[in-house]
């Protein structure tokens, strides 16, 4: 007990000089790593959305279920630049709302209640330059998959850090996680690949389908993410029965089959390696075409550069055996565990860099796995230089 009352003293005097003195602190203060603020916890999000690839539009419907955190609540602040908003609802009552070049401001009178549920509906249209992309509408070149100029079709997003608010009014921080429900309408003969498990696949008399894909745990909003394009897929089983679907190009089934190696390797390692069940219901990856990075770790559903997808004859000069660890690590470490702010993301790639590396020695032998730490150690001096 002596002990115990005794480093509690030192414990506060230290903090109280710190305080005080602040050449004692053992911190770099960091005012951008300060967690956002929110009025209102978002628990739930149904999205309908449909598009016009060719104007690079879209069109939505978004219902937030959602309830109050605070003894009254006047507003509320959606991120959202560039979206047009044609209107919003409360419990299906028309509320008023004010839009600037950030977001929009939703108005309550009265105010909301504490810990009691609501319903916000938002219908919009957005012809959006960031988030999501629309890719080859224009300009494609031909379906021929020998053909290596090829462009194709496609629409994909990328949301983290905070591009998810370019297409969906919303809560765009990491610190509010809620469950996502997406129906997209599109094109019958396109595959439509998004978050959590596909529910239902419905054909439209207008020649399109409606996909229906939901999630069954909450995630932060910039893990939401959508691939359309041309697939055939692969799937993989682990020993725990967990199911990995490896989306190709139709017409390169070669290309996947050493692309997606190892794949229910790496999903069994990880849960030996964390003890940690996989922590979601689906897994899958998607190649695209000029995507923004190498790779992207959205909640079930990965989307990577397809200059990663490769045939025999290129696997061992550039191959997607490592991004595929690293991306993967990240569903328990930043999409199951998510940092609070963007500042401190380094955490979990730190986590999805060392598990990636300790499977490529599990596959890969001891040499090769310090010779790529040494590579990482030049390329950290480098950085500095």
């Amino acid at each position: 007990m002596t002990k115990i009352f005794v480093s509690s003293m030192l414990l506060l005097v230290s903090t109280f000089l710190s305080a005080q003195s602040p050449e004692l602190n053992c911190y770099m203060p960091d005012p951008d790593a300060t967690i956002r603020s929110h009025n209102v916890d978002f628990k739930k999000l149904d999205l309908d959305i449909k598009f016009t690839p060719e104007d690079g539009k879209l069109e939505g419907v978004a219902v937030y279920l959602f309830n109050a955190i605070q003894v009254k609540v006047d507003s509320v602040f959606l991120d959202g630049p560039g979206i047009t908003i044609q209107n919003i609802t409360l419990n299906k009552q028309a509320t008023r709302f004010k839009t600037d070049s950030a977001g929009t401001t939703v108005f309550f009178n009265p105010p909301l209640v504490r810990n009691q549920d609501y319903i916000l509906q938002i219908q919009y249209d957005a012809t959006p330059k960031r988030g999501i992309y629309f890719v080859g509408w224009n300009n494609a070149k031909t379906d021929d998959p020998n053909d290596p100029t090829i462009i194709r079709k496609q629409i994909w997003t990328q949301g983290q850090g905070v591009d998810n608010r370019y297409w969906i009014p919303s809560y765009d921080g990491l610190n509010d996680k809620l469950i996502t429900s997406l129906n997209i309408t599109f094109d019958k003969n396109y595959t439509v690949v998004s978050n959590g498990a596909l529910k239902n696949a419905t054909e439209n008399s207008n020649g399109t389908k409606t996909w229906k894909y939901e999630m069954p745990h909450p995630h932060a909003l910039y893990l939401i993410m959508l691939a359309i394009g041309k697939y055939e897929y692969l799937d993989y089983t682990s020993k725990n029965g967990m199911i990995s679907r490896q989306y190709y190009y139709p017409g390169t089934k070669h290309y996947a089959e050493h692309t997606y190696q190892y794949s229910a390797e790496m999903m069994d390692f990880l849960v030996d390696e964390t003890n940690t069940t996989y922590p979601w219901t689906t897994y899958a990856n998607v190649p695209v075409q000029e995507f923004l990075y190498g790779a992207m770790e959205n909640t079930t559903a990965t989307i990577f550069s397809d200059f990663f997808y490769q045939d025999e004859r290129a696997f061992p000069d550039k191959n997607y055996v490592d991004i595929n660890a690293h991306e993967l690590t990240h569903q328990w470490f930043g999409d199951y565990i998510t940092a609070w702010s963007g500042s401190s993301h380094w955490l979990q790639e730190s986590f999805a860099t060392y598990y990636a590396k300790k499977f490529r020695q599990k596959i890969s032998g001891d040499d090769y796995y310090h010779w790529k730490r040494r590579e990482e150690m030049n390329t950290a001096f480098d950085a500095d230089s």
